[in-house]
Formats: C-alpha cells, sequence, structure tokens
C-alpha cells in the first residue's frame, strides 16, 4: 500500500519505487515490511499492526506510514512529487494463494 505517481507505467513489468512513481510498503513473512527504496529498505517488527496510516504532505515530498494503533512512525520518503499522486493498494496472494489478511480502508476525519 501506499501512494503512486498519476503518469505510472500501468501494464507489463515496472519496478515499484520512488523513481518509478511509486511511495510503497510491502509486507513480507508476515512480519517484515518492505519500503521500495533502491536498495529496498526492509525492517522487522515484534507486533504487526493491524491498521497502518498513510500521511502525505505535498509541499514537503513526505509519505509517512504509521502504525495507528501504537501511534508509531513506521517509516518516511522524502522527495518530491512530479505530478498527481492517487492511492495505490495491491493486495498480493501469499504462497497458498490466499491474502495474508483483507484489506480495509477506513475513513479518516479531517483535522485542522
Amino acid at each position: 500500500m501506499g501512494v503512486a505517481s498519476k503518469s505510472i507505467n500501468r501494464k507489463g513489468k515496472f519496478t515499484v519505487s520512488p523513481a518509478h512513481g511509486y511511495w510503497f510498503l510491502s509486507l513480507r513473512d508476515r512480519t517484515e515490511y518492505s519500503f521500495r527504496t533502491e536498495p529496498p529498505t526492509n525492517l522487522t517488527v515484534s507486533v504487526r499492526p493491524s491498521r497502518i496510516g498513510i500521511y502525505v504532505d505535498c509541499d514537503k515530498g513526505l509519505v509517512s506510514f504509521y502504525n495507528v494503533e501504537a501511534k508509531i512512525l513506521i517509516y518516511t520518503f522524502t522527495g518530491s512529487f512530479p505530478d498527481t499522486i492517487h492511492p495505490f493498494f495491491s493486495p498480493c496472494t501469499n504462497k497458498s494463494g490466499q491474502n495474508e489478511a483483507p484489506l480495509v480502508i477506513c475513513p479518516v476525519a479531517a483535522t485542522e
């Protein structure tokens, strides 16, 4: 999950990284998160969050991922966005062919 540039390649093979318009987090082996940087940034967590928040600050070029329940920052991408960005979700399948957990998109109350 993360955000993607409006101009990303949507057909065929593509590389998921900020250089290619993706600011993305993926889960591997239930406890290891991979941030699609070049080279990849891996982070092992002791407790897997059940809710992850994504905060985007377009003016500062930040995409931050948070453990919502624990109110802990997991990772922040820094850079700039060449054009409009959109939410990006990919609930890929695991080795047994089933999703790891359901993907539920929750509303967030706006703050001033």
